[in-house]
């Protein structure tokens, strides 16, 4: 409701109908005005959350890795079909089909962190943890339109893997941290990394229209340079880092401290 007054305010055109498609979390499922490109996250989380009584108990019902496994060949054949045929892309874009592995990355983590399993001792450590960054900038790469322009612009299977590739990275650093000691698990350990992740999801959520109108008054300023982004980017998250803590006060830390209370009444 924010971003919609944010709309009216700047007198840009926006239905009704696009807010509460937004509201409904349904705003990906055909041509809606977007109020701010994060919010496909909110929507597609959702629809997880949605299904995940139905995994939970195929998982239970066929076995975790048969389950997953299948889950993962079958988003993978999804993201196939829908990059080869262009037309497709719009469609689906940012829908659960398409990023179903993504979820799969992050249960196959907790399983194994509820099993107590540690990762093979060449991901372990520090090295592990770079190795885990390595895999995550890896599929950044091949996500990339840069990298997909020198492949000549129609190499689809760069596309296919890159959003794969990227998370499970960020998988491999999570089950590095969550399994043994390293530098990265004491930094990521200490009080202000562990703020800053809890406020991490506000942050996301928020960013955008303070990023896109502090860039553009900062590049009138000083033009398109180094100077210019660096300078955006530090006003950025001079503002964005106090917003997002106010965010998570608000709208977050509630849910969990009633979570907390019904752990300890039950």
């Amino acid at each position: 409701m924010v971003c919609a007054a944010g709309f009216w305010l700047t007198k840009t055109p926006l239905t009704w109908l696009d807010v509460i498609k937004h509201l409904g979390f349904v705003f990906t499922w055909g041509d809606s005005q977007v109020l701010c490109p994060p919010f496909w996250s909110l929507c597609t989380e959702w629809h997880f959350y949605m299904i995940l009584p139905l995994v939970l108990w195929a998982l239970r019902r066929w076995g975790f890795g048969r389950v997953l496994f299948a889950m993962i060949v079958g988003c993978m054949a999804f993201r196939a079909q829908v990059y080869l045929h262009p037309v497709l892309i719009k469609r689906f874009w940012g829908q659960l089909p398409l990023v179903l592995i993504e979820f799969c990355w992050g249960i196959l983590i907790a399983r194994f962190a509820e099993k107590g399993l540690r990762p093979p001792d060449f991901l372990q450590g520090s090295r592990g943890f770079l190795i885990g960054l390595t895999v995550t900038l890896a599929g950044r790469i091949l996500n990339s339109d840069a990298l997909n322009h020198l492949a000549g612009g129609t190499n689809t299977a760069l596309y296919i893997l890159g959003q794969p590739v990227a998370t499970l990275g960020f998988a491999l650093m999570l089950w590095n941290v969550v399994s043994g000691p390293s530098l990265f698990e004491r930094l990521l350990s200490r009080p202000a990394s562990q703020a800053v992740g809890r406020w991490s999801y506000s942050l996301y959520l928020w960013h955008w229209w303070p990023c896109v109108f502090i860039t553009e008054a900062i590049v009138r300023w000083r033009g398109p340079t180094f100077f210019a982004q660096y300078v955006s980017l530090t006003l950025v998250l001079l503002i964005m880092i106090p917003l997002s803590r106010l965010s998570y006060l608000w709208f977050e830390a509630p849910y969990f401290n009633r979570r907390r209370l019904s752990g300890t009444h039950g």
